[in-house]
């Protein structure tokens, strides 16, 4: 049986790996887009020939009184209006909802198979409130975790095709271990019995959802206002 698991367990990882992948790469868009903003200079701009470079010249001079002026506002305030948006934007929270509504079903399903085969109503509370709840919520704040660390690793160490998906595979690991080990605390408060760990756990994964949060925002306003 074991031998048939396991490669069952690694084909259910693969869209987490190939999802985790795309999401690095996509973020390597954005920093460079960020990187053109922050080097973006009027004197290496190329036009298809002169005479339309010295009517670009002409209007930002009449607009802005001069090159200088102009590069500092598109490395400024325009910069800053473009780029916040996306700097802060991890999509919007009905996708968030959506990533987490397999995990949502699962657990829901076992709440309504305890229900139907008449367990006790203190049996079926405990699970809601020691798994199902804090389940759906770490796994929101795992998802936030991969996001913020393929954000903060989105460049590939080398140029080298094997690091750059080990890279991939190592934030997946770390997502695989928090949700993991969530999800054995979780189970040992519902198989103890103990209110007293589920409340101590409850604590433990908001601080981590809202930790994750603030680093996350913390790091793309430190990168939207490098240059500013």
């Amino acid at each position: 049986g074991s031998y048939v698991t396991i490669p069952v367990l690694l084909l259910c990882c693969l869209p987490y790996m190939i999802t985790i992948h795309n999401l690095r790469k996509n973020y390597v868009q954005k920093h460079r887009l960020f990187a053109q903003f922050e080097s973006f200079d009027m004197d290496l701009v190329e036009c298809a020939n002169e005479s339309d470079r010295n009517f670009v010249y002409a209007a930002i001079t009449q607009l802005y009184g001069s090159k200088e002026a102009f590069t500092s506002y598109v490395k400024g305030p325009l910069r800053e209006e473009l780029l916040r948006p996306i700097a802060y934007s991890v999509g919007p929270e009905r996708y968030a909802l959506f990533t987490v509504s397999p995990i949502a079903s699962m657990f829901l399903e076992f709440t309504i198979a305890l229900w139907k085969g008449g367990a006790p109503p203190d049996v079926i509370l405990l699970y809601a409130m020691s798994v199902m709840v804090p389940g759906i919520f770490f796994h929101r704040t795992a998802i936030r975790l991969v996001i913020l660390l393929s954000d903060q690793f989105s460049e590939p160490w080398c140029s080298s095709i094997c690091v750059d998906l080990l890279q991939t595979f190592l934030i997946f690991s770390v997502f695989l271990l928090y949700f993991l080990s969530g999800s054995a605390l979780c189970l040992g408060a519902f198989f103890t019995n103990q209110w007293l760990l589920l409340l101590g756990l409850s604590i433990l994964f908001a601080v981590a959802h809202f930790a994750v949060i603030w680093l996350h925002r913390k790091s793309n306003s430190r990168r939207l206002t490098s240059s500013a």
